[in-house]
């Protein structure tokens, strides 16, 4: 059975492709260019979109590296910190609330049964 961080990496990169990178890329096609290209806020988001796939390709290259686990811990908590906190109020402030209707239709939904799907449960005893 391969090392504790590599199966940890292996289920990073698993969650990140199946969920993680669709909901990236729905933000990147759906929210993002309602905003001004120009937009603070919109910069830093895709800034931070690209900055999260760059450390999920170092994580792919080098799965024993945990400094890169938990670099991607931290930035995704941040990201998703930043989204609730500041970005989404200002898509909501932004956007008339028809088009945020519109819009929520279009975003994947949360996929509850990801974890089913991972053949390594290595969290359960």
């Amino acid at each position: 059975m391969p090392l504790r961080r590599e199966r940890i990496s292996d289920y990073v990169l698993y969650i990140f492709k199946a969920d993680l990178e669709p909901h990236f890329k729905a933000e990147e096609d759906l929210l993002f260019p309602k905003l001004p290209v120009d937009d603070p806020l919109r910069i830093q988001a895709e800034a931070e979109h690209q900055d999260l796939y760059n450390q999920v390709a170092k994580l792919a290259m080098q799965k024993q590296e945990s400094t890169l686990l938990a670099q991607f811990a931290d930035k995704l908590e941040n990201h998703i910190r930043f989204e609730e906190r500041e970005l989404f109020n200002h898509l909501q402030e932004n956007i008339s609330a028809a088009a945020l209707t519109a819009i929520d239709l279009r975003m994947p939904s949360e996929n509850k049964a990801i974890d089913e799907k991972w053949p390594d449960p290595f969290w359960q005893k």
